[in-house]
């Protein structure tokens, strides 16, 4: 994914760098000018060369303007290219959630995705940015300075002020080391405490209606303060490099300060040459002290690419299942010994279904909880892949037949209805973006939502909030009929859609799909008898197998477990 990012804007890290290198040579010669202004400094009162002074001071002026300019350069280049890295991976992996199957969130948590988009796309922006910059200001001002202090000063004076740096480098290496560790541990806890906040926030009125505050803070502190707890060793384990760090560099000014005043003594050394050799320490001093949080910095980027790059590496849909398909669908569908289990070698869910329903027919499907229902919607969706020869689409195998074609020719209303928060009419007009308004009108009145909008005083622009909550669970249910609706499919799906709606409301709704369903194949799911009494079949699912099947006079006169549903049905109403 890096390489796609270089290929595209990795040329801007060119001239960051060439500024970044000429403000690491300007920002070494400034020592030199200031020396030379104390050296000027350094004479009895009536002979110090006043010109020479100011010249040097000019020098300095102008050094720290060249200073400013160019670092703003380089942070331009180098943290906006950054910053174009960040919006890179965030729309890559957002895509890339796209397209990924829907067998991927069946185990993926939101927590860790959330963090995935926000905390570690962030760490790894920090460390194409400021770690990178350190890195080449450290390493270009250190050798600057080298040259200055072993040529242009006193070479013995630099090796033995500088033996005590090796000594913090190593400090920093190793506590880096510990903090790459810990830093793993903190980005684990803080997707586990994202995922808690997120669950805690969307199911706050279950919590509410069962009065589970109390649990549910307590789950809340607990995870918060094992993070909070991870946070406080990675700290601790931080806080050692500045002490180490100080303490070799303070040995560094004591041998530079010692011995440097015995060489000015002995006039081998001029004074505003020790200042700019001290000068010059605090310029090393500088990328080494930071050489701690570059570290840090780095171990925490390079866990959260792997992090990224674990998104990125999972197998997506295949490409074929986004080509064009050259015919038409017509909607005819041919369930043919239809066996499928999640796991293989696992349960079957569906056990040799088969079924006709050819176009303009409706497919009632009733059968206890987990009979295998949805699966079959699911199969159908190609959320699954469905055994070879087992699902046709105008007679030709499912298998062969693009997930975006499929999908196109189908309007599902699935059992867990989903609204956007926006209004209501773009939450019907989802399917298709340029619908005009009259469409939306003839979709509402087909889902028997149009004569709930005179409750809203915005009409159509109310808006639906976060997940529908605005809305009943029957508006909602009626919003999605809708939504369904508006593309014309060729299959209609309905997948328990009635259960949340009054029997009159059920009748409603039903009366008007007949128009929109005519002629298009239709497959009709419920736990009501009074929803399928009208289908051209009705299968009976029980353990994933076909129980019974017929049409609801052939099944009522069976007097088997239809029936027999049916009879409860009517004595509870």
């Amino acid at each position: 994914m890096l390489r796609k990012f270089l290929r595209k804007y990795g040329w801007r890290y060119l001239p960051g760098i060439v500024f970044l290198l000429l403000n690491s040579y300007f920002a070494a010669w400034s020592p030199m000018f200031l020396g030379n202004a104390i050296n000027g400094l350094d004479a009895e009162a009536g002979t110090i060369d006043r010109n020479y002074v100011l010249t040097q001071t000019a020098y300095l002026v102008g050094t720290a303007v060249l200073i400013f300019v160019s670092r703003y350069c380089w942070r331009y280049f180098i943290n906006g290219n950054a910053r174009n890295l960040e919006i890179f991976l965030r729309e890559e992996l957002f895509c890339k959630l796209q397209r990924l199957p829907t067998s991927f969130y069946d185990t993926a948590q939101t927590g860790d995705l959330m963090a995935l988009a926000i905390n570690d796309i962030g760490a790894v922006r920090k460390t194409a940015g400021m770690v990178v910059a350190n890195i080449l200001t450290g390493v270009s001002s250190i050798l600057f300075s080298l040259e200055k202090m072993f040529v242009s000063l006193h070479p013995g004076l630099a090796f033995w002020s500088l033996l005590p740096v090796p000594l913090a480098v190593l400090s920093v290496v190793f506590i880096g080391s510990l903090v790459r560790k810990k830093y793993a541990n903190v980005q684990k806890q803080f997707a586990r405490l994202s995922g808690v906040i997120q669950e805690d926030i969307m199911g706050m009125r279950v919590i509410k209606a069962f009065h589970r505050e109390e649990p549910a803070a307590e789950t809340f502190v607990l995870q918060s303060d094992t993070m909070c707890r991870a946070n406080i060793d990675l700290s601790n384990t931080s806080a050692w490099l500045d002490p180490l760090i100080q303490i070799c560099f303070g040995l560094s000014f004591l041998i530079s300060l010692t011995y440097g005043s015995d060489l000015v003594l002995r006039g081998e050394l001029s004074i505003g040459e020790l200042v700019a050799f001290n000068d010059y320490i605090l310029l090393i001093m500088a990328p080494i002290v930071s050489l701690g949080r570059v570290i840090n910095s780095a171990a925490r980027g390079r866990a959260s690419m792997k992090r990224l790059n674990d998104i990125f590496s999972a197998p997506e849909i295949p490409s074929e299942e986004q080509r064009e398909y050259p015919h038409p669908i017509a909607g005819a569908l041919s369930f043919r010994h239809l066996s499928f289990s999640y796991e293989p070698g696992g349960r079957e869910v569906l056990h040799d279904f088969c079924t006709e329903v050819p176009v303009g027919h409706t497919l009632g499907i009733i059968g206890e909880t987990g009979s295998g229902k949805t699966t079959l919607v699911d199969l159908l969706l190609k959320f699954r892949a469905a055994p070879p020869g087992t699902i046709f689409v105008d007679g030709t195998d499912l298998r062969a037949i693009p997930a975006r074609t499929i999908r196109l020719a189908i309007g599902c209303v699935p059992q867990e209805e989903f609204l956007f928060d926006t209004s209501i009419a773009e939450n019907i007009r989802f399917y298709e973006p340029e619908t005009d308004d009259d469409e939306i009108d003839r979709a509402a009145d087909a889902g028997d939502l149009k004569k709930d909008l005179g409750r809203f005083a915005e009409g159509y622009q109310t808006m639906a909030g976060e997940r529908g909550r605005h809305l009943s669970g029957g508006q909602k249910k009626r919003v999605v009929i809708a939504r369904a609706l508006i593309r014309k499919p060729k299959i209609l799906i309905f997948d328990d859609v009635l259960s949340s709606v009054d029997v009159s409301t059920e009748q409603r709704i039903l009366q008007n799909l007949d128009t929109a369903m005519h002629g298009k194949t239709c497959i009709l799911i419920s736990q009501r008898i009074s929803a399928l009494r009208d289908a051209d079949e009705i299968v009976y699912l029980e353990n994933g197998r076909i129980a019974e099947r017929g049409t609801h006079r052939e099944l009522m006169a069976l007097s088997g477990k239809y029936a027999r549903m049916a009879q409860e049905q009517n004595a509870s109403a």
